[in-house]
Parts: structure tokens; C-alpha cells; sequence
């Protein structure tokens, strides 16, 4: 199954600022940690400097424009040229949960082109960060089709829910 998975803001749909998520959840960051572990996670470039490090337990794999550059002798770390040849290498090396964990492109590309099955997306409030991030804010979460989304589930959190939802043909 391929899964975006993603935090932001209720109303203006902010998923980072200068580089950095404007908030901390650590409810949120352990739910990431214990969905992901054992997947496969796909970043763009950006996020992924933005992180500093492969995430440990899963296989990481960076979309970057000039992945024959970039070389890693990490075996958790794959650079690749685009989404779906990130999907594809997940797959063959027997990867079931694949999520797309950002960031703004990446995200548009894959609502766009129908690659994913699931969201997850965690709906932080608006009062959680500050006006000033607000108003520098610079990556935002993409509008999609909400008539094709289903809501399957929500759990409410301290300043957030996560909520799932599969995507329909109807």
C-alpha cells in the first residue's frame, strides 16, 4: 500500500517554514515513527536535508533531480531519479508499506498522478504555531479531491487528530 503521511495546519494547510515544521508534537512524531518503522519512506531532497539523516528501520529513498550525482553507502538510503522508480525499487526489494513523507512537490505529484491508496494526515490547529510562522510560512500541503478521499477513521490528540482516509473511485 502506498500511504502519503503528513502534518499540517487545520485551515491554511502549512507543512513547513524556512525548512522546519513550525511545531512540536511529540504524540505525533512517535505516531510517524511507529507507522513508518519497517517501511519504506520517499522524501523529496529538501525534506530530507531538512531531516539530516536516514530515518533508521526503514528504507529511505530521496527523489532528487540529480540522483546519478549522489552516491550513498548507507544500504537504508537510495537516491532516485523520480516517485515512481522510488516506488518501484521499495517494491522490489519486498516493501508492502510505502509512504510519501513530503515535501510540498512531492506530495502535489503523487495526488496528482493517483500514485497513493491512503492518507494520513495529521491535522494540526492553527493556534499550535505562531503568526509570525504563519505569515513566513512557505510549504503548504496541496489541495486534493475530497469526493475521492474517505474518511475511515480520527483520532483526537492534544492540539491535533489524525485522520485516515483511502482513496475512491467514486
Amino acid at each position: 500500500m502506498i500511504t502519503i503521511i503528513a502534518a499540517l495546519t487545520e485551515k491554511t494547510r502549512i507543512i513547513g517554514v524556512q525548512g522546519r515544521i513550525p511545531w512540536t508534537l511529540g504524540v505525533d512524531m512517535e505516531h510517524f515513527k511507529k507507522t513508518t518503522t519497517g517501511g519504506a519512506v520517499i522524501f523529496g531532497r529538501k525534506t530530507f536535508e531538512g531531516i539530516g539523516r536516514p530515518l533508521p528501520n526503514r528504507l529511505n529513498l530521496v527523489v532528487t533531480k540529480n540522483a546519478e550525482s549522489k552516491e550513498s553507502h548507507n544500504q537504508n538510503l537510495i537516491y532516485t531519479d523520480s516517485i515512481e522508480n522510488a516506488i518501484l525499487q521499495a517494491k522490489n526489494r519486498g516493501f508492502e508499506n510505502i509512504f510519501i513523507c513530503g515535501g510540498e512537490q512531492i506530495y502535489r505529484y503523487t495526488l496528482e498522478k493517483k500514485l497513493a491508496d491512503k492518507m494520513i494526515l495529521s491535522m494540526v490547529q492553527e493556534s499550535i504555531i505562531s503568526d509570525k510562522d504563519k505569515k513566513i510560512a512557505d510549504a503548504f500541503f496541496p489541495a486534493y479531491d475530497e469526493n475521492r478521499w474517505k474518511r475511515i477513521c480520527t483520532k483526537n490528540e492534544e492540539g491535533f487528530s489524525i485522520n485516515e482516509y483511502l482513496y475512491t473511485n467514486s
